[in-house]
């Protein structure tokens, strides 16, 4: 991140947060924060250097709680990385927010352990992350959706028609970039994981398109049709995945990234391919 995104961000984090910065750097970090305008950002300046431990290091976290004179549970990691960044962070107690950019955008939480409790792609987005504490946003996700069963999370941004047609079960997973098109309900079961970009439609229009373009002066100037799409329990929807109107896939299925889903896919399924075919069925 940049000064200048520090400082056109400062004046909204000012006076509801103390700042602090820890680095794998050498000594001297204060010095250069210095030089750059920095150093009045931060009350507390951490460097690997100057400490003798560094991140991914709990200790280091810890002695920056120490310096700071705050209880974890009082304190939030912001960082890109996940190894150096969230994964240290979580195991001392902080909460964490990843912003998603930079080289390390291209890593991925494989545990609990490592997931951020908020994920944010701009600087700016910071002060709103902060204000809202995990209950707070699954309760306004709860609030938009017609159902999020607990522990269920869409990453932004996110675009659906309505809202109130999707339902998503316990632990339900949605990355970066998902559209759902749901003029009629979309059901999504319990531990489903969907990747970035994906897309879900329920809403279609008729293929002649004398039905399809209504008369002048009518109320809408095309004729909607919809249908329903489930998804099962435990499912993979690979990235850029696109799931057409009326389909539903089985409990237990994976769907190969960049898949168009047209028909429906059995429980236990390995599917891939435009259109989608099962490759495989799982014992």
């Amino acid at each position: 991140m940049t000064f200048g995104q520090l400082k056109r961000n400062r004046r909204r984090l000012a006076g509801r947060f103390g700042l602090g910065v820890i680095a794998n750097q050498a000594r001297g970090a204060r010095d250069r924060l210095r030089v750059r305008g920095w150093a009045p950002l931060f009350a507390v300046c951490i460097s690997s250097g100057e400490e003798g431990i560094k991140k991914p290091e709990p200790a280091i976290f810890e002695l920056a709680l120490q310096r700071a004179g705050c209880r974890p549970d009082q304190a939030v990691m912001v960082g890109d990385r996940i190894d150096n960044d969230v994964a240290p962070a979580r195991a001392v107690g902080m909460a964490t927010v990843r912003i998603h950019q930079g080289l390390s955008r291209k890593q991925s939480p494989r545990t609990p352990a490592e997931t951020p409790d908020v994920t944010i792609r701009r600087l700016r987005e910071l002060p709103a992350a902060l204000g809202m504490t995990p209950a707070q946003r699954h309760s306004l996700l709860a609030e938009r959706l017609g159902a999020a069963g607990e522990g269920s999370e869409i990453r932004p941004p996110f675009h659906c028609d309505y809202g109130f047609n999707v339902h998503l079960g316990r632990g339900v997973f949605l990355n970066f970039d998902c559209v759902i098109l749901d003029v009629v309900e979309v059901e999504i079961g319990d531990g489903t994981q969907i990747g970035p970009a994906v897309q879900i439609y329920t809403a279609g229009h008729p293929l002649l398109p004398e039905e399809r373009i209504t008369p002048p002066g009518s109320p809408a100037p095309y004729v909607n049709t919809g249908k329903p799409v489930t998804i099962g329990d435990k499912c993979w929807i690979g990235g850029g995945a696109i799931i057409l109107p009326g389909v539903t896939i089985g409990d237990g299925c994976t769907i190969g990234a960049g898949s168009v889903v047209t028909k429906s896919v059995p429980p236990r399924s390995v599917a891939a391919g435009n259109p989608c075919r099962i490759l495989k069925t799982l014992p």
